[in-house]
């Protein structure tokens, strides 16, 4: 269960402050799984595909931004498919 789980049991905005401990417990519990690397590297890792060339973006999402940078230095973003991918 995550946060947004959490918080989705209770209807009273009010009370949301009561859930405060077992968030934090959640949290804490998800940063120890973390710390001691058991979460698999695949399940870290956000993709996210463009679905045109970068010189066709007339304002840069900070994806295409963050891909217009990674073209700038040299790394390739693209992906055999024809996507645009950075990861």
């Amino acid at each position: 269960m995550g946060v947004l789980e959490i918080l989705a049991k209770e209807t009273d905005p009010e009370n949301l402050i009561c859930l405060l401990p077992e968030i934090l417990s959640w949290v804490h519990k998800r940063f120890d799984i973390l710390k001691r690397r058991e979460i698999p590297l695949q399940e870290l890792v956000v993709t996210q595909a463009l679905n045109r060339e970068l010189d066709q973006f007339s304002v840069l999402s900070p994806f295409a931004s963050a891909s217009k940078q990674l073209q700038t230095i040299g790394r390739d973003y693209r992906e055999e498919r024809g996507n645009y991918q950075s990861t």
